[in-house]
């Protein structure tokens, strides 16, 4: 699914490399491996995409070396997502005290871009917090994730039982 080129522009001196994906407009599995030029810069510069009819152009502005078995992912995608972190707790009504933690749940929103597919990390203040999987999503959609537990947020509810009361209804036909 990855072509790639070299173009020599001139006597400049400088070369452009370009990186097309064919087909639903990500790369899914392959990852772009990238290699310190030497002159302080660890990476390049990736133009915005331009797309025609499902295929993806990102022009690079220097060349680079790809080694083998080594890993570098190129940024793309730089779509705008608005993330809210929440606790949800999901339970039942129960005449007894509870505890426990809550799951931490995100919801997110892409407001101009398609978002493909792909394996997430989630980060907050540079800790891995876990991994998840979305499948793509439109702009304007909103997408709900939980990532198990979370150890930070405790909840203990006390039960107080006010009434009791039992009804019994009769069984008459009417």
């Amino acid at each position: 699914n990855i072509q790639s080129s070299s173009s020599n522009n001139g006597d400049s001196g400088e070369e452009t490399a370009s990186l097309a994906n064919v087909g639903n407009g990500f790369v899914q599995s392959e990852v772009v491996i990238l290699q310190n030029n030497g002159n302080g810069d660890s990476s390049p510069t990736i133009s915005d995409a331009e797309e025609l009819i499902g295929v993806y152009i990102f022009s690079i502005n220097e060349t680079f070396t790809l080694d083998p078995r080594s890993n570098y992912i190129l940024p793309m995608f730089r779509p705008i997502i608005d993330i809210e972190r929440y606790g949800s707790i999901e339970k039942y009504f129960s005449s007894m005290d509870n505890r426990g933690n809550a799951q931490r749940a995100y919801r997110l929103r892409v407001e101009e871009k398609f978002l493909p597919r792909g394996q997430v990390f989630i980060r907050e203040s540079d800790r891995l917090l876990g991994e998840t999987y979305w499948s793509d999503l439109a702009s304007n959609e909103t997408n709900e994730f939980n990532l198990g537990q979370d150890p930070d947020l405790r909840y203990i509810e006390y039960v107080k039982l006010n009434s009791r009361r039992k009804v019994n209804q009769p069984n008459g036909n009417r």
